[in-house]
């Protein structure tokens, strides 16, 4: 039979449990036949976060991001024998990352839209955990929200018809991002823009404007005798196809009666 004082010390292995970008605290343990003071030695470390602390006393910080098992072994020294390794489970439990703040594209800060109708892009944000991304759009007006768009997965949202018009304004807009997990980033910075009316195009047809009265072809305005009266006459005609109501010519513009 081995005497006690013969006998090793022995290393106690456990499980440690801790979160995800969370440290955790915890102490060693060994055991020695005759009850002498043990010395602990790390003989290897975790592989996915850092090991503190000293001697028995020691602390464990995961990696960024990391969740999963991890490990290290530890022996012990009771003056003459040293122990044989012990493990140190290490149990990281995962949270949800939320995604990256996104960026947005267009339009720029400051810009006029003409009409009230556009297209908004931002550039996608980044969910270390790999979780589907969607996108909650929101226009403000005097840090109000107005309206809000809810997008599966898109980064642009175009406004079409008269339903999403926007009325002549002042607003801004901003996006964030959901993971579907409960986690959602900071809107991204506003952005200002200013809503105006649509200028209708110029009238660039041979004939001009349809809606002009007809010029009297002299270059030299009207003037009274019958050399303006073909020009009185076509005003009367015009002003008759336009239906205008007791349309009246000055008689001196008349055709004289000879």
């Amino acid at each position: 039979m081995t005497p006690k004082s013969a006998l090793p010390p022995s290393a106690t292995p456990r499980t440690v449990v801790t979160r995800e970008e969370t440290r955790v605290d915890f102490v060693l343990e060994g055991h020695d036949p005759m009850g002498r003071m043990l010395m602990f030695s790390i003989e290897s470390l975790p592989e996915h976060g850092t090991l503190g602390g000293a001697s028995e006393y020691r602390n464990y910080t995961p990696a960024a991001n990391f969740h999963g098992e991890d490990h290290f072994t530890f022996r012990v020294y009771n003056g003459e024998t040293w122990s044989e390794p012990a493990t140190v489970t290490l149990q990281v439990a995962s949270i949800n990352d939320v995604p990256s703040v996104p960026r947005l594209l267009a339009p720029a800060d400051g810009a006029v839209v003409e009409g009230g109708l556009a297209t908004f892009q931002w550039e996608a944000s980044v969910d270390v955990d790999g979780d589907p991304l969607d996108y909650v759009l929101e226009f403000l007006q005097e840090g109000r929200v107005v309206w809000t768009f809810a997008l599966p997965g898109a980064t642009s949202r175009e406004l079409v018809g008269e339903d999403e018009r926007l009325a002549v304004g002042r607003y801004s807009w901003r996006v964030r991002a959901v993971d579907g997990q409960g986690g959602s980033s900071d809107m991204a910075p506003e952005r200002a823009f200013t809503v105006v009316a649509r200028v209708p195009p110029p009238d660039d047809s041979p004939g001009g404007d349809p809606e002009a009265p007809p010029a009297s072809g002299c270059g030299c305005g009207a003037t009274s005798g019958s050399a303006s009266a073909p020009f009185a006459l076509a005003l009367l005609r015009w002003l008759t196809r336009r239906g205008a109501r007791a349309a009246r010519v000055p008689s001196s513009l008349l055709p004289s009666r000879s």
